[in-house]
């Protein structure tokens, strides 16, 4: 029953933010740079906005593996469902619910990794703000989009 509840939950997050999290062009900028953001370079031309790729990825990757859990989940949920499947799959329903169990494990630590990794991305996840100086740094096209301010890092610096 809790694993419903928080497939709903998710679900509700989802519709809230998926328009955020839909592919753009500039997301495979990102990817070709991955390693320069993870030093902590901030190039320019990626021009992220609310959500970069590698956040989009974890938004996708966490809505497919919740649903792969549900579906599962009532593949294998005795002793309301599992009468209704064979043997067969329902074996194979409990192969799919451990590994995307583990997925999904594993998005969530590396999700908490990164938001350490990331001065002041904890803090903002708290309190749901962050400075003008961090948005304008980490996500400048949504920092635009939000201030009207159409100025370059270069000429805040």
């Amino acid at each position: 029953f809790l694993g419903v509840a928080i497939f709903v939950f998710l679900l509700y997050m989802f519709f809230r933010l998926v328009r955020y999290n839909l592919p753009e062009k500039g997301d495979g900028r990102w990817f070709s740079n991955a390693g320069k953001v993870m030093k902590g370079e901030h190039v320019e031309e990626l021009d992220t906005g609310k959500y970069n790729a590698g956040q989009k990825v974890l938004f996708w990757g966490i809505m497919g593996l919740i649903t792969l859990l549900l579906i599962s989940g009532v593949m294998i949920w005795r002793p309301w469902f599992a009468p209704l499947f064979s043997i067969p799959l329902i074996r194979i329903g409990l192969l799919v619910h451990a590994l995307a169990g583990v997925l999904l494990m594993l998005l969530i630590i590396g999700h908490i990794y990164l938001a350490f990794w990331v001065k002041g991305s904890v803090d903002s996840m708290s309190s749901g703000y962050v400075s003008r100086k961090w948005a304008r740094k980490h996500h400048p096209r949504w920092y635009r989009d939000v201030t009207g301010d159409t100025t370059t890092r270069k000429e805040h610096s």
